[in-house]
């Protein structure tokens, strides 16, 4: 609404000045490309949500500043009985146990600096927490969870998948209870499970899920090293394995080869068990690749909408450059006609028509240029070389601000002798070329000067636009080309 509500404004403003029937055409042709743009950046929003409301486990959003959820997708009902609707009305401490509340205090006390240090880490964090069902049961889940800035309001939020690993767990703790009951929970478990030798990475066991899964037999997995279905390398694998026999470490996500060299990603949870006298590792393997490529897709759409969002600003910022200054010409010089127009004769009345007529005319071709630009950056727009020369094109931009420059006595040289040809993209130059001098004159002091000046060798040329104005600190000189700036 508010991008609308600016373009209404700026419409009206320049129908104000500008009653040319063609002008008006123009604007119905810049309605269909911000129509257009806006419909782009729906698409990617619909597609974020359609990957997060489908998928099993929950995707959410926390504001951390407002201790409120942002965005809970539908399959938390499944999860915990509430709808999203109901958890988006509830403080995020109601989707805690007490001891899980201050576990991840604890976490974000200890994590949430780091982040603050270097915002671009992306670091993953994973917790065992149990919440809350709308039945007054309480359900173990797994979290998943990373923090990221909000552009819209600046706050921090934590975007978190969680899963439930309620029977997981079930399982893995019915495994203690008898070693016969565990070899038969082993062999039949539709889990794929794996038995480890931590010190050489040799498979020592493998159950039927995992026959299947790998697609291997099991004489032919259990004289197989780790490393061969691992991409990582064996004293690698070594390494992880010390971590979980030390219990340091029990969760690690790695890619798998399958028997067809196919690759998967599979989240493998490892933990130091007694077995037929030895210590060695007992593995339980889940294929997550479908939900690790739906949280890679997220985020890509989601910096796809980030990056759509910013382009509009960024649109909206050059418009108002562009088109302020010749606006403030033709309001000053139609202001300064009304105000005298029973003191002027004539032939004054007629001096000050014309400028307004040429600063109108020039701006309308200046509106064109821009409704050009924005069709480049919807990708309609072909990059079209030609050989040209810069001395016509150069003219031509500064007789379109030239009305600008007179306003503040500011004179504008073209310190070039010779005929030089380049082979640009006209429009594309025009507006690059319009806009270093417009900034020239918008910095420059009342009476000082702009100098235009071409460099030239057998393939290239330099083009300058040098100002008396006051010049560009080092710290905005490095935010120049920044498009977040």
């Amino acid at each position: 609404m508010e991008i609308i509500s600016e373009y209404q404004k700026l419409k009206e403003k320049l129908k104000s000045h500008i009653s040319d029937s063609e002008i008006d055409k123009e604007l119905e042709y810049f309605e269909t490309l911000l129509v257009e743009k806006s419909n782009q950046s729906l698409h990617n929003e619909n597609m974020f949500k359609l990957i997060s409301e489908n998928i099993v486990d929950v995707v959410w959003v926390l504001d951390i500043t407002t201790q409120q959820f942002t965005y809970v997708s539908p399959s938390v009902e499944r999860l915990r009985g509430y709808t999203a609707e109901e958890i988006l009305k509830l403080p995020a401490s109601d989707s805690l146990s007490p001891e899980s509340a201050k576990k991840v205090e604890e976490s974000i006390k200890k994590t949430l600096p780091k982040f603050l240090e270097n915002p671009f880490a992306e670091e993953i964090h994973y917790h065992e927490i149990e919440q809350p069902c709308k039945d007054g049961s309480i359900v173990l889940t797994e979290t998943s969870t990373r923090y990221r800035f909000n552009p819209q309001n600046n706050h921090i939020e934590v975007v978190g998948v969680s899963q439930d690993i309620s029977e997981r767990k079930k399982t893995e703790s019915a495994f203690w209870e008898s070693e016969l009951r565990f070899k038969n929970m082993f062999k039949f478990h539709n889990a794929i499970m794996l038995l480890v030798e931590h010190e050489t990475g040799k498979i020592l066991d493998a159950n039927k899920a995992a026959e299947k899964f790998y697609d291997y037999s099991k004489n032919q997995l259990c004289s197989m090293l780790m490393s061969e279905i691992n991409t990582i390398s064996l004293e690698e694998i070594l390494q992880e394995c010390e971590k979980a026999v030390t219990e340091k470490r029990n969760y690690f996500i790695f890619t798998h080869k399958l028997a067809n060299n196919e690759e998967r990603i599979v989240e493998v949870h490892s933990s130091p068990i007694d077995f037929n006298k030895k210590r060695i590792l007992f593995s339980i393997i889940y294929d997550i690749t479908i939900r690790h490529n739906s949280e890679i897709q997220l985020q890509k759409y989601a910096n796809e909408l980030n990056q759509l969002n910013k382009d509009k600003d960024k649109f909206f910022s050059i418009l108002a450059h562009d088109l302020k200054n010749p606006f403030s010409a033709l309001l000053g010089f139609s202001d300064l006609l009304l105000q005298n127009l029973r003191i002027y004769n004539i032939e004054k009345i007629e001096s000050q028509v014309k400028i307004i007529h040429k600063t109108a005319h020039k701006t309308y071709e200046l509106l064109e240029d821009l409704l050009l630009w924005a069709k480049s950056q919807l990708g309609k727009l072909s990059f079209e070389p030609r050989k040209v020369s810069f001395n016509e094109i150069c003219f031509e931009v500064i007789s379109h601000l030239k009305t600008n420059a007179d306003v503040k006595h500011i004179s504008i040289r073209f310190l070039e002798s010779e005929r030089t040809t380049l082979v640009v993209d006209v429009e594309m130059f025009k507006t690059i070329l319009r806009n270093l001098i417009s900034n020239s004159i918008k910095f420059t002091n009342e009476n000082g000067f702009i100098n235009i000046f071409v460099e030239k060798d057998s393939e290239n040329a330099i083009i300058s636009v040098s100002d008396s104005g006051i010049g560009i600190s080092l710290e905005k000189q490095r935010k120049l080309f920044d498009i977040t700036q």
